[in-house]
């Protein structure tokens, strides 16, 4: 049994796709505007990740404190 996909199908998914990140985008903005949300703070994730690899993950120093921690 062998299924025929037409470009119809193709072009269908794509403009619903399109259609739902077009809908998250226009809640983004409605939301960030309504919460005067700055939208440059995605800009720092990169260096909030970093602080937290830093800070977070284990190291030689840390090892005096894991009783405390247990």
């Amino acid at each position: 049994m062998e299924m025929k996909v037409s470009n119809k199908t193709f072009a269908a998914k794509r403009l619903k796709i399109t259609g739902i990140i077009v809908l998250l985008a226009l809640i983004y903005l409605v939301c960030s505007l309504i919460l005067n949300f700055q939208t440059s703070s995605f800009l720092s994730v990169q260096t909030g990740l970093i602080w937290l690899a830093k800070n977070f993950i284990p190291n030689s120093q840390s090892i005096q404190y894991w009783q405390d921690i247990a």
